[in-house]
Parts: structure tokens; sequence; C-alpha cells
């Protein structure tokens, strides 16, 4: 204001830009067999841990980098739960405050498959006319069954101790193979046994 009372005033705008990126802090590595019957495992994931300088809740959406290396969409918080194939996935979770400050991370999930063993038994021999019984054993299969390398036949193809009777066909090869084949939620693994078949003694008194 002066002397003779006259005055000025100006004004100006002040503008606080956050440019802050969010705080975040994954959560732990997953490492976990698939589901019973299932080449795959349905988890419930944990969010990351975050914090904002202004935002009080921040948004988190996360991502998934599959196995066979397709890329899932972006989901929300709230649809924590995913199905993960076989492998390792790498989720990627994001979070993002109100101004479009956004910070990522990585966390790793594998999926391992509970393994299949297969036992067909050890090498065995019997004399020709004779059946053999078999011993097999097997772990974490959804089916299994008995094949033959020969033309024989089996009482109960899909038993563990089937009972296997050469053909005239085995019994002129001497040997055959019999194969047990387990098939699990994500792989087929088979085992195998020789069965020998020794020819019946033959008499020669000689010469009358």
């Amino acid at each position: 204001e002066t002397a003779s009372g006259q005055t000025w005033s100006c004004s100006f705008t002040v503008t606080v830009i956050d440019e802050e990126a969010p705080v975040i802090t994954c959560p732990e590595a997953i490492s976990q067999n698939t589901d019973d019957g299932e080449c795959a495992a349905i988890i419930e994931l944990d969010l990351p841990e975050v914090s904002d300088n202004c935002t009080d809740i921040p948004t988190i959406s996360y991502r998934v980098f599959n196995p066979d290396h397709s890329l899932s969409p972006w989901y929300g918080s709230a649809s924590n739960t995913y199905t993960f194939s076989l492998g390792i996935s790498q989720v990627e979770w994001k979070v993002e405050d109100e101004f479009g400050n956004t910070t990522f991370c990585l966390q790793e999930v594998e999926i391992l498959e509970v393994p299949v063993t297969v036992d067909a038994g050890s090498d065995m021999g019997i004399c020709a006319g004779q059946s053999y019984q078999l011993n097999g054993s097997v772990t974490n299969a959804l089916t299994f069954e008995w094949s033959t390398s020969g033309t024989g036949s089996f009482d109960n193809p899909n038993a563990l101790n089937p009972v296997y009777t050469p053909s005239y066909g085995d019994i002129l090869d001497i040997q055959v193979t019999l194969t047990l084949t387990a098939i699990g939620s994500c792989s087929t693994v088979s085992d195998q046994m020789v069965l020998t078949i020794f020819p019946p003694p033959v008499a020669n008194a000689g010469i009358d």
C-alpha cells in the first residue's frame, strides 16, 4: 500500500506433485506338489505388503508368466486364486498409487509332480508248460497295465500281481519281456522284467 492508499495484490497457484513410487514387498516363493489327479495346482496367493506416501490403499494387481511362456491377463487383488501349471511360473505383482506411480516385484511359484514309481519285479525263469505270477508295484499312479512282447496272456493285465501264461510262440522264443506301465497325472513310467521259459528236458537212451 502506498502513502496515497493505493494497493496491489497478486496470487499464484502451488501444485504439489507426487512422483514417489509406492513400496512393495513380494510374498515368499512357493513350491508345492500338483493337486491329486491333476497336472496343476490351484493356489490362493498371499498379497504383497505395500505402502505409499500419499495413497492409503494403493491398487494391487498381478499377472503370471506361465511355464509354457504364455502370459495371463492382469488380475485384481480380489481375484488372487490361480491355477498354476506344472513347472516354474513367475507372478509379477504391481502396486499403483492414485497418481499413477507404480512399482513391481516378482514371486516364483514352482509346481512339482508327485513322482510315479514302477517296479515290474526281478527277471525270472520257469519251465515250459508253467505259468508265472508277477509281483509288480506302483505308487502315485492313476492307472497301470501289464503288456507282453510275446503272445501269451495275463489273467488280469490291470492287476499288480497277475498270472502270465506263455503261449507256444513264447516257449519257442525262450524269453519274453513283460512291461508294467503306470500313468500319472503328468507322466507315464514303465519298468520291465524278462521271463525265461526253459524247454522241457529231452531224454535220449541211445540206439537199441
